[in-house]
């Protein structure tokens, strides 16, 4: 990746993975590890407002996320970005040829 490219990174965010453990009862519990802190990205906003829906139900705000080629990042991640929570719904699968500039994905914030 060229450093001009990197250059445009100029924010951070932390990417956290989904874990299971089991508890005492032997009931799954889902928590979040963090995979990376201070990850550089450049986030740009999709939707600039909650859209009201049928039902009277909210669609989440979502974000267009750029990171480098080789980071480490599935659809399912969470990511927190300026204190805000958000989860990562559509990540691009990995480029096994390694000729990938850059990898962008999109996120919704979480409530």
């Amino acid at each position: 990746m060229s450093n001009q490219y990197e250059d445009l990174l100029i924010q951070t965010c932390t990417i956290q993975r989904k874990t299971t453990a089991s508890s005492t009862t032997g009931t799954e519990i889902a928590t979040y590890a963090v995979l990376k802190a201070d990850v550089a990205c450049l986030v740009q906003i999709m939707s600039k407002e909650f859209e009201i829906v049928e039902g009277g139900e909210k669609t989440p705000l979502k974000y267009r996320v750029f990171l480098k080629s080789t980071q480490d990042i599935i659809e399912s991640d969470k990511i927190t970005w300026e204190t805000k929570d958000f989860l990562v719904i559509q990540a691009p699968p990995e480029d096994p040829s390694g000729t990938e500039h850059h990898k962008e994905i999109i996120m919704e914030q979480l409530t």
